[in-house]
C-alpha cells in the first residue's frame, strides 16, 4: 500500500468517526457538552493532519477537493483552540464532511476493516 493510500485510510477513518459521532445529535448538544466537542475536535485535527501528509502529487490528482482548507481548519483547531467557532465546526461536520468521506471512500484501497463511507 501506498504512504497516500495509508493516509487517505487514516482520512476515512477520521471523518467517519465525526460523521458517527454527529449523527443524529444536535448543535445544542454539541455546544452544552465538551467531551463532544473533543471528540469531533481531535477527530478534525487528525484530518487535518493527514491531510498535510499527502503528496503534492496526490492533491494536484484530486484538486476537486480544497486540502488547504481541510488542513487550515487543523490549524486554527489547534493554534486557536481558545477562539473556535463551535458552529462552524458543526458545520464542517455535518455539512461538509459527508462529501468528503464519499470521495474518500471512492478512492480508498479496499481493506477488510476499512470503515464504510455512510452518507448522513
Amino acid at each position: 500500500m501506498s504512504r497516500d493510500d495509508a493516509i487517505v485510510l487514516d482520512m476515512l477513518k477520521a471523518a467517519c468517526r465525526v460523521s458517527e459521532t454527529v449523527q443524529d445529535r444536535t448543535f445544542e448538544e454539541f455546544r452544552q457538552d465538551w467531551r463532544f466537542q473533543s471528540i469531533v475536535q481531535y477527530q478534525m485535527m487528525i484530518l487535518g493532519e493527514a491531510t498535510k501528509r499527502l503528496s503534492k502529487e496526490f492533491r494536484r490528482r484530486h484538486a476537486e477537493i480544497d486540502w488547504k482548507a481541510v488542513a487550515g481548519h487543523r490549524d486554527v483547531l489547534i493554534h486557536q483552540y481558545d477562539d473556535v467557532d463551535l458552529r462552524e465546526v458543526w458545520k464542517i461536520a455535518t455539512k461538509d464532511l459527508p462529501p468528503l468521506i464519499q470521495f474518500l471512500g471512492s478512492i480508498a484501497p479496499k481493506q477488510d476493516d476499512a470503515p464504510t463511507a455512510q452518507p448522513l
